[in-house]
């Protein structure tokens, strides 16, 4: 009994190819196996990246992320529009203070910018309506962001103003474009006619591969004549990308380290994982004194120029894509590169001293625009500073009057 049933239980692994071989070589069966795993694949992807995006956009919630969506979800239209890091905000905050305005006004969530709005009627006889924007560490990519859900949006005002510094351009210790909680936060915002078609997660995918980062990337690469020849660029160009598309993949350090802690906390045991991982962001914080005001004396900090110079040529590309974005949608952009410190610049990377703000002008010209450049030390002192780059009242009074000015003396609303 056991002869007869061996030969039919039991083949050889030659025997075996050739049976499956056919199967294997393209049957139909095996097409449509394949086509379904592929679509479910996307499905439970596309589905597991909406699950995570919610849930973080509810965790890294942000104290500006009311400023925005009041004005965006608001009929309010603006002629004039603020934006910029924190020195925009404090200029705006401060130069209201003056006039006892934001008294009872948290300065990250103030909006307005009254006196700037005055001074610009004074000189100019122009009385616009004007909003301030402005968030604490924005950097260029954010003011591109923003200028995009403005068209979205409809809110597209004659007038942008981009108060700037240097280190908005190449603050490597600030997140990456699509890494931040201010990304989130705009991706994530359509207006309400948009979403009876498209539901919003959806459209903040499409936000993400469509006008974000990756195509960014692939330009980056395809235009950059040393990228390919470098292997360190590719290898970040590439991790950037898949940051983008996959929110779990740029956060799969963090999840690692959240996952590892609680094993160890069961296990009663330390987490070498979670401290050799705090013990390296400490050390690049102190490489990069933008990334956080210490009041540890600067000159303890050195800057780690390598990270940094590449940073700007990132920031950069973001900022010719704000002109193209003012250029098509007939936005008249002001870019003003606002006074700091000689402390401020001292911590400046060396290989970018010669590139800033030159290399704007450069490409704000080729535009149609123009860079006024208000870093003026016969103008501004140390007595015009809270500290060695954020305005006081007496000093973001005296800005504003300067801009007004020199905007009047060029005559850039003459056509408003």
């Amino acid at each position: 009994m056991t002869a007869i049933i061996k030969p039919e239980m039991e083949k050889s692994p030659q025997s075996a190819l050739v049976d499956t071989e056919p199967v294997r070589s393209g049957s139909p069966f095996r097409k449509v196996l394949m086509s379904s795993m592929v679509v479910w694949f996307l499905v439970i992807f596309c589905a597991c990246e909406l699950v995570a995006r919610c849930c973080f956009s509810i965790r890294d919630s942000t104290p500006y992320s009311t400023k925005l969506s009041n004005f965006f979800l608001s009929d309010g239209h603006p002629d004039v529009l603020l934006f910029g890091s924190s020195v925009a905000v404090s200029s705006a905050f401060e130069s209201d203070s003056s006039l006892g305005l934001t008294k009872n006004h948290l300065k990250e969530m103030y909006y307005g910018a009254v006196q700037l709005g005055q001074s610009l009627e004074a000189k100019t006889g122009k009385k616009l309506s004007i909003n301030n924007l402005a968030v604490f560490g924005a950097m260029t990519n954010n003011a591109w962001m923003c200028a995009t859900k403005l068209v979205e949006f409809k809110k597209i005002p004659k007038v942008m103003i981009y108060e700037t510094a240097s280190r908005d351009f190449f603050d490597a210790g600030m997140p990456k474009s699509f890494e931040s909680d201010y990304y989130r936060v705009m991706a994530s915002m359509h207006p309400k006619n948009s979403s009876k078609l498209i539901p919003a997660p959806l459209m903040a995918v499409y936000d993400l591969i469509v006008e974000g980062t990756p195509l960014a990337m692939v330009q980056n690469l395809v235009f950059d004549e040393q990228a390919l020849r470098n292997p360190d660029l590719i290898h970040y160009e590439t991790d950037y990308a898949f940051g983008a598309i996959s929110y779990i993949y740029h956060e799969r350090i963090r999840i690692l380290t959240d996952l590892t802690t609680v094993a160890m906390r069961l296990t009663n045991r330390e987490s070498t994982f979670q401290f050799s991982s705090e013990k390296n962001q400490l050390e690049n914080r102190k490489k990069n004194p933008f990334s956080k005001i210490s009041s540890a004396p600067t000159s303890t900090f050195v800057v780690d120029s390598a990270p940094q110079v590449g940073r700007f040529a990132e920031e950069k590309a973001y900022f010719i894509k704000l002109l193209q974005v003012c250029r098509h949608n007939h936005i008249k952009l002001i870019i003003v590169n606002m006074p700091v410190t000689p402390t401020y610049d001292a911590l400046v990377p060396t290989p970018l001293r010669p590139r800033w703000p030159s290399e704007l002008e450069s490409e704000a010209k080729k535009y149609g625009f123009e860079v006024l450049n208000l870093d003026d030390r016969n103008v501004f002192s140390k007595a015009d500073f809270i500290d060695f780059a954020h305005l006081n009242k007496g000093g973001a009074v005296k800005l504003n009057e300067l801009l007004a000015k020199e905007i009047a003396r060029r005559g850039l609303f003459n056509d408003l």
